[in-house]
């Protein structure tokens, strides 16, 4: 596998959000975002369409609780540790990084409700900013998530990018996907060859 080439603590990460999420957190208080104006001013108009709590504020990557984070488990923490290039996609903020504080909120990522081209232009920033020449990215095929990561324009920015997906999941591929693509996550932190993946694992390459 391609994966087996890249060392995954010096490749940017991006993975999705997930509907489950730990409630709690700490109370909020006003810290200055490292992220444009124009991320802000979109993400408060869907925050504010999914009705967010954002009283209480908790990490992004110990917010989400999804099948993807329950079995990425200690491969994502080991991740976040190591301070490793890690970006979320979020239907309620955009992109985030993995330790940006968030709140609560139900919200799925519909690209039409974001501005043409500016989370695309976000994560070729972060790339730049993080100085990684790959990219591995994990999304449900038809999600827009996916669509987001193949649409981005890595090739032009000289990134090499990798959309990891989960084929033919059967019934039940709700849940499936998000639990195979958090042992996708595990193995390619890991290291492991191609036949420790999970079943239905693909590999597309984009740039």
């Amino acid at each position: 596998m391609i994966l087996q080439k890249l060392v995954a603590a010096e490749t940017l990460l991006v993975i999705p959000c997930s509907k489950g999420k730990q409630s709690g957190g700490e109370p909020s208080s006003r810290q200055q975002s490292p992220w444009p104006s124009d991320l802000l001013t979109a993400r408060q108009s869907n925050l504010e369409t999914a009705k967010a709590d954002e009283r209480q504020l908790l990490p992004a990557w110990l917010r989400y609780t999804g099948g993807f984070y329950t079995t990425a488990g200690s491969e994502l923490r080991d991740a976040v540790a190591r301070d490793t290039p890690l970006l979320i996609l979020s239907g309620g903020y955009g992109v985030l990084h993995a330790e940006e504080p968030i709140g609560d909120y139900n919200k799925i990522l519909r690209l039409t409700d974001w501005p043409g081209g500016l989370l695309e232009d976000l994560l070729i920033r972060e790339a730049g900013r993080r100085d990684v020449s790959s990219v591995v990215a994990f999304a449900a095929s038809s999600s827009d998530y996916a669509k987001l990561i193949r649409r981005t324009k890595w090739k032009d920015a000289g990134l090499g990018a990798f959309l990891v997906t989960i084929r033919n999941a059967g019934m039940g591929a709700s849940g499936k996907v998000p639990r195979r693509l958090g042992q996708a996550f595990a193995c390619f932190w890991r290291g492991q060859p191609a036949e420790m993946y999970p079943e239905g694992t693909t590999v597309e390459i984009l740039g």
